[in-house]
């Protein structure tokens, strides 16, 4: 089975023997967001902020207030299947990013023994808001530090948007 690099999830393409609809990868996520908040609120772990971190990359200077928001991040499990996406809870005392509710960056993983992982960082009005982490195949548990060659882009959603 194939999965697409990060920046070709796109409404319609394959995507690791699932086609994702007019809604795009936002049909993978679906169940996570019906969830959110289901967690207590903890400091972001390292291995967390090292993945935002690296999904920020690709917005180049406008990832600076995002990068910012991490400092005294907080994160909340937002999913019960067994998936380790989060909500991120951020202070309001950070500059507000550029983007202001949408996907900020679309990134692909394998776990060290191979299984393909969508990965997925969310906007809310300027202040980093979910962090999504989507097998494409299996449901074995995984954690964040079992996560091995992550690759991230600029979402294809936001194209266009001011960065």
């Amino acid at each position: 089975m194939s999965v697409p690099p990060a920046g070709q999830f796109a409404p319609g393409a394959p995507t690791g023997g699932l086609t994702l609809g007019r809604y795009g990868a936002s049909a993978l996520i679906v169940d996570c967001y019906a969830v959110a908040s289901m967690g207590k609120a903890r400091a972001i772990s390292d291995e967390e902020r090292q993945l935002v971190e690296q999904l920020l990359v690709p917005l180049g200077e406008a990832a600076e207030p995002y990068v910012g928001q991490l400092a005294d991040a907080r994160a909340r499990r937002n999913c019960d299947c067994g998936c380790p996406s989060v909500e991120l809870i951020v202070s309001g005392e950070h500059p507000l990013g550029s983007v202001a509710g949408g996907l900020l960056s679309e990134g692909f993983a394998r776990t060290h023994d191979g299984r393909p992982i969508g990965l997925l960082l969310w906007d809310s009005d300027g202040r980093l808001a979910h962090l999504e982490l989507c097998p494409h195949e299996g449901d074995a548990p995984f954690g964040v530090s079992d996560l091995a060659e992550v690759s991230a882009s600029i979402s294809s959603w936001g194209q266009g948007r001011d960065r």
